[in-house]
């Protein structure tokens, strides 16, 4: 959602494991605006991670992609004009 003239961009992990440290990557139209590394706590065993993108003019392509030590991979992918 808009906030402060950018996107604000969550991006969330439910994995049902707590204490799994996974490296989050967001893009905005293919170029990355934030990496971070999250830890799923209890007691779901989830993660949210939060980023503020800039806000461009035209079609803007998000995409999150988090990966887990053991190499799962969770993608997440939101278009708008």
């Amino acid at each position: 959602g808009p906030e402060d003239g950018g996107i604000e961009v969550e991006f969330e992990v439910d994995q049902n494991r707590s204490g799994v440290r996974w490296t989050v990557s967001l893009t905005r139209n293919g170029t990355r605006f934030a990496r971070l590394v999250r830890t799923t706590r209890p007691p779901s065993g989830s993660f949210e991670a939060r980023a503020l993108a800039r806000n461009s003019a035209g079609a803007e392509v998000i995409r999150g992609r988090a990966v887990s030590p053991s190499g799962e991979v969770c993608t997440a992918r939101a278009t708008w004009r």
